[in-house]
């Protein structure tokens, strides 16, 4: 079974094939159905039945379960293209150099994005890549094993890469950001008062009366015949009267102002050498290492090799120089996570708005906010601490003013990257520290 331009490390995923000729189709291959609705119900099925099976309408293995390892699948073994990689070592891919100059092969952790399968576009879930994957870029373009698209319908390679730019290893290409299609609101009509009817009344004609003059009798004398007058009522005038039209008033309800909610300041101080990050969230610390010496690990100041926490609510101070040495379970090499501080408080919110100012204190190098918090990654706050400079380790103090349902002014300027917590900064591959 050949399975060329691959990442695994333990976690579902989409491997696409050479040829379709190689590729056998069982039952439950054939009647998953990717893009009809969430596949999370046939995962489930096929992680007891079918761990890893061939998907005609996708042209992909897709891998649910690794039970052994990741390659202890088929008695009949694998085979690689020379663009695969897998974090043991049950593959026998080798150590091949990609397109990016870095290793591939067996024993190399691919650096999938913290986040795991999630909607980052497209008709199906994927798992994004960390900025600093060896998957990035290793494939270069016109290989087989660098399509058009990856699983989302995005293009190969990104836009960034430009002409004759590298694609990367798997189902996501990093870089291209695609926003699924929000639902639309409606817009509720106005509806304005009729304008009402002019009424015009009409003084009723009064009716001409003609009086006349009674006939006097008359007598047998020679008074002289009177003459007979005849008197006539005058006609009175019309008025017309017209009822006045009312003015039509248009009131607007007044839109409600936000209130702001609290202030919460965290100061940090920390001994660097070399590049870390601190992720904070809700009430929880944790660092994650990058190149030289890890945070805990090197000594420096007063503060020897702890990371010394204060913390504010509206000016009231609640953690007052709190010290955590962190530790590393999983060793110190690039991308790896430290021991996690629970104490955080007062606690950030996990929903709302949340907005952030960055105000460095002490810093040889830099210091910048590498991820803001938004609803889309839990409101999760990334700082790059970042000593890689010449010299030994220096401390580095960072104050971080957070208003809760509200914004502050930040000094970060971001790359546009996939929604979720714990993305990492964009930025190139970094050279050897001088000495």
């Amino acid at each position: 079974m050949e399975i060329p331009g691959k990442s695994m490390s333990g976690k579902a995923g989409s491997h696409p094939l050479t040829t379709e000729s190689k590729c056998p189709v069982t039952h439950i291959g054939s009647g998953f159905d990717p893009f009809d609705g969430d596949p999370y119900d046939f995962y489930t099925m096929a992680r007891r039945e079918e761990p890893i099976f061939y998907n005609p309408q996708l042209g992909y293995w897709v891998v649910t379960r690794n039970a052994g390892g990741n390659c202890a699948i088929t008695s009949g073994g694998t085979s690689s293209t020379g663009y695969d990689i897998s974090d043991d070592n049950t593959c026998s891919f080798g150590s091949p150099v990609g397109a990016n100059s870095k290793t591939l092969g067996d024993k190399v952790n691919p650096l999938l994005s913290a986040s795991g399968l999630q909607n980052n576009g497209g008709p199906t879930k994927t798992i994004g890549l960390q900025s600093i994957s060896p998957a990035i870029d290793a494939i270069p373009t016109g290989s087989a094993n660098c399509p058009g698209a990856d699983q989302r319908g995005a293009p190969r390679p990104d836009s960034e890469d430009g002409v004759g730019g590298a694609c990367d290893i798997g189902a996501f290409e990093y870089g291209t950001f695609l926003v699924p299609t929000p639902t639309p609101t409606a817009t509720p009509t106005q509806t304005r008062t009729s304008t009402p009817t002019l009424t015009v009344t009409k003084t009723p004609t009064p009716t001409i009366t003609q009086i006349k003059t009674p006939t006097p009798t008359l007598t047998q004398t020679k008074t002289p015949t009177p003459t007979l007058t005849q008197t006539k009522t005058p006609t009175p005038t019309l008025t017309q009267t017209k009822t006045p039209t009312p003015t039509l008033t248009q009131t607007k309800t007044p839109t409600p102002t936000a209130t702001p909610g609290p202030t919460v300041t965290i100061d940090v101080k920390a001994c660097i050498d070399g590049r870390d990050l601190l992720i904070i969230q809700g009430s929880t610390l944790q660092w994650q290492h990058l190149d030289h010496t890890a945070v805990g690990l090197v000594t420096c100041g007063s503060s020897g090799n702890a990371t010394v926490v204060t913390t504010t609510l509206d000016g009231v101070t609640v953690l007052n120089n709190s010290s955590w040495t962190p530790n590393w379970p999983d060793g110190t090499s690039s991308g790896a996570f430290s021991s996690v501080f629970s104490g955080l408080s007062p606690a950030l919110p996990s929903s709302g708005s949340l907005g952030v100012a960055l105000t460095p204190v002490a810093a040889r190098g830099s210091l910048t906010i590498s991820q803001l918090p938004s609803p889309a990654n839990g409101e999760t706050t990334i700082v790059d601490f970042n000593d890689d400079g010449p010299g030994a380790a220096a401390g580095y103090e960072a104050l971080l003013t957070f208003q809760v349902n509200g914004s502050a002014p930040t000094t970060a300027r971001l790359k546009q990257t996939q929604p979720g917590h714990r993305y990492l900064p964009q930025h190139a591959f970094r050279p050897q520290r001088q000495q």
